[in-house]
């Protein structure tokens, strides 16, 4: 008997009532192809410069499907921006991908006063037996322990002469 023909109440054989066979999405996520975006090869870095040649996409060469050479700009497809395509995901630029800068930590004048003393207390140098002190330090003041170490090692040259040039920074 076949299982694809149902019996109707006329004693008629007809296909059963479900949709046309449609693929169903794999629940597995199946390594996607990278796409590559704009050109990012620095064609003034010999001399100490920035420019991009302004190729918007990588396109292979049309005679072979797996050329590694951009037929609109002619670099290699690693100078290209790699992007991974999520199907059903809207595409989203982020600020991230913009490129922006970190903002600055900025200290009150309390703050670099406390931590230009303690620094001259610890020799400008963070060891390991000092740092219970650096914690508690740190806590009073206010800044995590990895700020007062790039503050001591941006400011440890500064303070040579009256020893009060760190207030400008």
């Amino acid at each position: 008997m076949d299982l694809d023909l149902i019996p109707t109440k006329s004693g008629e054989e007809t296909e059963a009532d479900t949709p046309p066979h449609t693929p169903t999405p794999s629940i597995k996520n199946h390594h996607q192809p990278p796409a590559f975006k704009e050109c990012m090869k620095n064609h003034a870095a010999k001399i100490g410069g920035h420019a991009v040649d302004g190729c918007g996409e990588y396109m292979p060469m049309p005679p072979v499907l797996i050329s590694l050479i951009c037929a609109a700009c002619g670099c290699h497809r690693n100078f290209h921006r790699r992007a991974i395509l999520n199907f059903g995901q809207p595409q989203r630029t982020t600020v991230k991908d913009v490129g922006r800068k970190r903002s600055r930590t900025k200290f009150s004048q309390e703050q670099k006063e406390r931590m230009h003393s303690f620094s001259e207390k610890l020799g400008w140098k963070m060891q390991r037996c000092d740092e219970a002190a650096v914690e508690e330090f740190c806590l009073d003041v206010g800044v995590a322990r990895g700020v007062l170490k790039v503050w001591m090692h941006n400011n440890k040259n500064i303070n040579g002469g009256n020893g009060k040039s760190f207030l400008l920074h």
